[in-house]
């Protein structure tokens, strides 16, 4: 199929992570947004911690290239936008995400100083069979600051910004921090227009830095973040 009248940018590329995650969760998330990523043509970014994941033929696996004794969230998810294949739109997500395919086909309005930011809702944990069939429901109960979901910018733009924060630690504050800074460079849209969800799941060990408080917090307030990594973009936030 030909996308070029949806996507002026050029391809889009959705980048998760999955350092550490079983095979089983991985399959999960495919399986529950496989149809949406063929509708569009999508290019999937798996990164992990070690080769030889099962992916589908759209998908391409991206292995972090140092073991973490100290997880740190943003630092593997640039690795991935960086090191995936060239693409003029990048969107991060997340492994327990369930994305709507006219989300998908919505964000052909991102380019160069535009970017968009989508807001999920908790859902139960659902059947993979049951995943497309949801609605999104009157009264819907929107994550306040579900960032992190669907967080989609130029490839240009992630590299002028330097990606996320790598002085942060865990995971958690990172997704907010993101927003901050792009909004002070890019011109950002944050929608609740399409049935993006979220699975539910009991909070786990490893989210120790609330962005109200703690470490990531102070780290949030040091000013200009400025990554070598991303060679020679120059950030202005």
């Amino acid at each position: 199929m030909d996308f070029s009248g949806v996507f002026t940018n050029g391809p889009i590329r959705f980048v998760v992570c999955a350092y550490r995650i079983p095979q089983a969760t991985v399959d999960r998330f495919i399986a529950m947004n496989d149809a949406a990523f063929r509708s569009y043509g999508a290019i999937l970014t798996v990164v992990t911690d070690a080769t030889g994941r099962t992916l589908p033929g759209y998908a391409e696996e991206v292995v972090y290239p140092v073991k973490q004794d100290v997880f740190n969230f943003s630092k593997t998810i640039n690795y991935g936008i960086r090191n995936g294949a060239t693409c003029g739109t990048v969107v991060k997500t997340d492994i327990d995400i369930i994305i709507p395919a006219a989300l998908i086909g919505y964000s052909g309005k991102v380019s160069d100083g535009a970017g968009l930011v989508h807001l999920c809702a908790d859902v139960p944990s659902v059947e993979v069979a049951n995943a497309r069939s949801i609605r999104w429901p009157d009264g819907v109960k929107i994550m306040p600051h579900g960032h992190g979901g669907y967080f989609a910018l130029s490839y240009g733009d992630w590299s002028a910004l330097y990606g996320y924060d790598e002085r942060m630690y865990g995971w958690g504050t990172e997704d907010k921090n993101m927003f901050d800074r792009a909004s002070r460079r890019v011109k950002m849209e944050k929608s609740t227009s399409f049935p993006l969800f979220h699975i539910h799941h009991p909070k786990r060990l490893g989210k120790f830095f609330p962005y109200r408080s703690g470490r990531n917090h102070e780290i949030s307030k040091r000013g200009r973040y400025v990554n070598p990594e991303w060679g020679s973009a120059s950030a202005v936030v």
